[in-house]
């Protein structure tokens, strides 16, 4: 009896062992955010430590899908980033982002996952602006609060023609901030972020959001040519994700605030 549950328990001991080999033996991958922003990715309070958001969640289930490599997420800002992947020196991937904004229209720069989730961009301003926006041209002369390096399709190229002035901030907070205390005209940042603010303790009666949205698109994974290998396990896991309804429907916490459009 007690030599059998001696080789019972060596068994189990071996099974343990070998569960725990084929973990070590997992490749690491970077995944690489510079969207230091909620409900994309939510932090430790001032620092870069990521806690929860919903990149840390795709990644999650990534690592539940893939069994030969363990993607790990971690911000780097977009300067550096952008500035890696030029050198061709990025060692990761990153989450969260659109072809037409690396300049890669054609998709032959690099790789690209399917798209993992729509979303937009949309204007805020004060709620006792009167401001209007119909077209690009209705924003010359104002003076609009954006993130450091970040890319707004119109907006970027009317600031470099000095017919927009820029409010260099370092968060969409601080773009709000500066649109509540009339430091600037106006500001834009993603439906997500903004719900996301007026959902955790933020005045929405301090805003107008334009009906018009700034822009529509599609969020994907870019992969440099030098990780390839990494196209198919997650395009297969992003593809299963996709099958599964919406699976942002459970961020709706995170996620959902119903009355953000101008009247």
């Amino acid at each position: 009896m007690a030599t059998r549950l001696i080789s019972v328990i060596t068994l189990l001991l071996s099974i343990l062992l070998s569960s725990s080999a084929i973990a070590s033996t997992k490749k690491t991958i970077k995944v690489y955010t510079y969207h230091d922003k909620p409900p994309y990715v939510i932090n430790e309070a001032n620092t870069h430590n990521i806690q929860s958001g919903i990149y840390l969640e795709l990644v999650s289930y990534l690592n539940r899908f893939d069994k030969v490599n363990q993607y790990s997420l971690s911000y780097m800002p977009r300067v550096r980033l952008e500035s890696l992947l030029k050198e061709e020196r990025l060692k990761g991937i990153v989450i969260g982002v659109n072809p037409l904004w690396f300049g890669d229209k054609q998709r032959k720069k690099y790789l690209w996952s399917e798209a993992f989730m729509d979303d937009k961009d949309i204007f805020l301003v004060n709620s006792n602006s009167s401001l209007d926006y119909k077209q690009t041209d209705d924003l010359v002369g104002l003076t609009i609060a954006l993130e450091r390096g970040t890319y707004y399709k119109g907006v970027t190229e009317l600031i470099k023609q000095e017919k927009m002035t820029l409010a260099a901030t370092n968060s969409s907070q601080q773009n709000l901030n500066m649109v509540a205390h009339h430091r600037a005209d106006i500001t834009i940042m993603s439906q997500l972020t903004a719900n996301y603010f007026f959902n955790h303790g933020y005045q929405r009666s301090l805003f107008k959001i334009f009906p018009q949205a700034h822009d529509h698109f599609q969020r994907f994974i870019l992969i440099p040519k030098s990780m390839k290998q990494l196209s198919q396990p997650i395009n297969h896991a992003l593809k299963s994700l996709n099958k599964t309804s919406d699976w942002l429907v459970q961020f709706d916490d995170w996620l959902a605030y119903n009355d953000y459009l101008v009247d």
